[in-house]
């Protein structure tokens, strides 16, 4: 189609040349890629990307093709919906597509995130409410009007605030689109589905989370359900009976008003509907409408009484002191500072997954930065980010360009594409909906069908040199090499996925170490950069050296482990599988070392690495004790103290300068692997009372862990030796391990 139709004459075949841009920047960041294995993903999603991109706008030349490409998009998502509601009713189990939370059910259908859910049903919804009040096809309008009801039900189901919040600002950007007649047909529809799917809230969702609890304790280990509803179950079939029923009244009233009403309108209003002003008359008091209805959720509990109980809650919580209103806006504020050192080409594709924790205000959990824009400046840089908000802005003027000058079939032919842009891009600055490519790729898909209006603009400064065939002919050749170097590239993956997932088959099955090791040298072999092979063969090595204490696989470990170390500097198991060669090796002081650095330059919210720092300075600590090293026995127990202190300080920084409302993430705070390495300090310096006072807090009689076990057993030796001896800890510690004897011997005999 390229060679056939791409002649450089209109401004479409350039913006077909101009996406490539998008994976270029990409590439070019991908040389100092926070994670080059990230990176070389992000390139290749860019790529699929730039196809979906160039397929929907020569698709868009054809009135078929446009059909298709219109059809597929809203096919697929009413389907998504309806599949959605199998999993709400219990017909179908799907992990987290229903999610039990303290206040209620929040719907995620296949996306298993129930704001980027929202964001997809914002798209559906103004697709469909724009087919219905542009269709002229009754059965088109018939199935369209039907959906609102659905959609609209599985929208407030996500209980997404986000989605609430940005639906009027959306909405907004569509009315002008519209003539004033069938901006008041769209306000009336969006009015009809909103009251009625709020009335049919409670009935619908009303014992579904005792469907769904029912359902998750009948899950096998393999995730499967041993129960599910049938439709015929009277439980889930009266909430089918709803809202089939409440779709069929809603999508009746619709097609009624639409088919009768709305031409009569547009008949009697025809010369007000061709005045300038007239479209954006309806939006200006659709803002005042819209601010005296949230003034009224908001300021009045009466008013909010009439909603379902869940959103009524949620509703509520819509505030900038709400915990993922603050969490959001850590996670921007430490996007920023990982923009601020790298601005012009950004860390990669991936960075912000790869280095967030380097930058972060508190010890959260986030591999998004949940807004795709900042997520973007973090993976490209300014360069990246300027060239894809360059061409967002010349596809919006070629489009608003022609669709001023469209009639209405084109206008119709159109439009939903860039309600899919519009809903996508604007929710997307909250959250991180293009991070799942299936939303990316119809962004994009959205955006070629849109860049296919370039079409009506015509190119005339390179006429000259496009007459000469060798020109014309340059980008398709180029694209043509690049679609075999992505075949070729795909079946590499597929192979090394395939090698290496029959290397862990065989691993969970026990087979011989050769029929693990081939597949999984094959996968390597196939993709050395792949991170995850290399560093599952990494942790084979470790436990074959573990098992055999053979020297061989230790020292392949340790090959595999400068190998990653290159290749993914801000890997958090490496530092791990790093730790422990060192301890196998008994240098101490190398460990020291490396978690020093880790919790200054990496990780400095992460507790375990304080852990293992005090653990290293103890084990030094003890080395230099027997030796009779005083110096080095004060220098190391300081390191175990400062290591202390220093997590108490940033502990007491969370409680001061993190609001109530936000939480703070991962536990941080003075641990018992801690207080242990405080305890053998205290051991050491014969303070066995403030060794007691130090660890009892940690004391669990029951014995869980092994770390509990090794706690208790420094408070026994402490306790013995201030003549108060715990006779029932201590036997219960012999019970749990007839080990510990020889251990509390052995430190009660050479305590001073």
């Amino acid at each position: 189609m390229l060679f056939r139709q791409h002649r450089l004459e209109h401004m479409r075949d350039w913006l077909l040349i101009a996406v490539w841009l998008v994976p270029l920047t990409y590439w070019i960041s991908s040389f100092g890629a926070a994670s080059p294995h990230l990176a070389k993903i992000a390139v290749f999603i860019q790529l699929v990307h730039v196809a979906a991109f160039s397929a929907a706008a020569y698709l868009m030349t054809y009135q078929r093709g446009a059909e298709l490409l219109r059809a597929s998009i809203w096919l697929s998502g009413y389907v998504v919906v309806w599949y959605g509601f199998a999993c709400l009713f219990g017909n179908t189990y799907y992990h987290d597509a229903v999610m039990v939370e303290a206040y209620g059910l929040r719907l995620t259908s296949v996306f298993q995130y129930a704001n980027t859910y929202s964001a997809y049903l914002i798209a559906l919804l103004l697709i469909a409410l724009a087919l219905v009040v542009q269709g002229r096809r009754k059965w088109s309008i018939a199935i369209h009007a039907f959906m609102i009801l659905p959609i609209l039900v599985s929208f407030w189901a996500t209980l997404s605030r986000g989605g609430l919040v940005v639906l009027p600002v959306i909405v907004l950007l569509v009315l002008p689109f519209l003539k004033m007649v069938r901006q008041l047909a769209f306000i009336t529809y969006l009015g009809i589905g909103a009251v009625a799917s709020l009335l049919l809230q409670g009935p619908i969702t009303n014992q579904a989370a005792e469907m769904q609890t029912k359902i998750r304790q009948s899950l096998s280990p393999e995730m499967e359900p041993g129960f599910l509803y049938s439709l015929t179950d009277p439980l889930s079939a009266s909430k089918w009976g709803w809202l089939l029923v409440g779709s069929l009244i809603v999508g009746a009233l619709i097609f009624a008003i639409q088919v009768w009403a709305v031409p009569a309108l547009e008949r009697k209003w025809s010369s007000w509907g061709e005045k300038r002003w007239s479209r954006f008359a309806l939006p200006v008091v659709s803002v005042a409408a819209g601010t005296l209805l949230i003034v009224l959720l908001f300021g009045s509990s009466t008013v909010r009484s009439i909603l379902p109980d869940t959103l009524e809650r949620r509703i509520e919580n819509i505030n900038f002191q709400q915990h993922s209103v603050l969490e959001r806006s850590t996670f921007y504020s430490d996007s920023l500072k990982l923009f601020k050192d790298y601005p012009l080409l950004g860390k990669g594709g991936g960075a912000w997954a790869a280095m967030y924790e380097q930058y972060q205000n508190n010890p959260y959990t986030s591999r998004q930065a949940h807004s795709f824009y900042l997520q973007y400046l973090n993976e490209t840089g300014l360069v990246g980010a300027l060239v894809f908000v360059a061409l967002l802005a010349v596809i919006a003027v070629l489009f608003i360009r022609y669709y001023s000058r469209a009639d209405e079939e084109q206008r119709t032919n159109v439009l939903p594409f860039y309600l899919v842009t519009v809903a996508l891009l604007v929710h997307s600055a909250i959250d991180f909906n293009i991070s799942y490519v299936y939303i990316s790729l119809l962004l994009f898909l959205s955006l070629g069908a849109m860049a296919s209006t370039g079409a009506a603009v015509p190119v005339e400064w390179f006429k000259q040199a496009r007459e000469h065939a060798a020109v014309r002919f340059v980008f398709p050749s180029l694209v043509a090499v690049f679609a075999v170097f992505m075949f070729v590239n795909s079946l590499i993956f597929t192979v090394a996925s395939s090698k290496f997932e029959t290397a862990l088959a065989h691993a969970r099955e026990q087979k011989p170490l050769d029929q693990v090791m081939q597949p999984l040298d094959t996968a390597i072999k196939r993709q050395p950069g792949h991170p995850e092979y290399s560093n599952q063969k990494l942790q084979f090595m470790l436990q074959l050296y573990e098992q055999t204490q053979d020297e061989k696989y230790l020292a392949e470990a340790e090959n595999l482990l400068d190998h990653l170390k290159k290749k993914e500097p801000y890997m958090r198991q490496l530092v791990l599988e790093e730790y422990q060669i060192n301890k196998y090796r008994g240098q101490t002081a190398d460990n020291l070392a490396l978690m020093q650095e880790t919790v200054k330059e990496k990780f400095p919210w992460d507790i375990q690495f304080y852990e293992l720092l005090a653990a290293s300075a103890a084990d030094l600590m003890d080395q230099a004790n027997n030796a009779g090293d005083q110096a080095a026995f004060e220098v190391n127990a300081k390191i175990i103290t400062d290591t202390i202190a220093l997590v108490e300080a940033k502990e007491k920084k969370l409680k001061e300068e993190l609001p109530p409302e936000q939480m703070q993430g991962r536990p941080f705070k003075v641990t018992s692997p801690l207080t242990v390495s405080l305890s053998r300090i205290y051991y050491a310096k014969g303070q066995y009372d403030q060794m007691a006072a130090a660890i009892k807090p940690f004391v669990n009689p029951e014995l869980p862990t092994a770390q509990d076990v090794i706690a208790a057993r420094l408070y026994v030796v402490a306790m013995s030796k201030l003549g108060t001896p715990d006779e029932k800890l201590y036997n219960a510690i012999i019970q749990k391990d007839e080990k510990e004897k020889d251990y509390i011997a052995a430190m009660l005999a050479a305590a001073k």
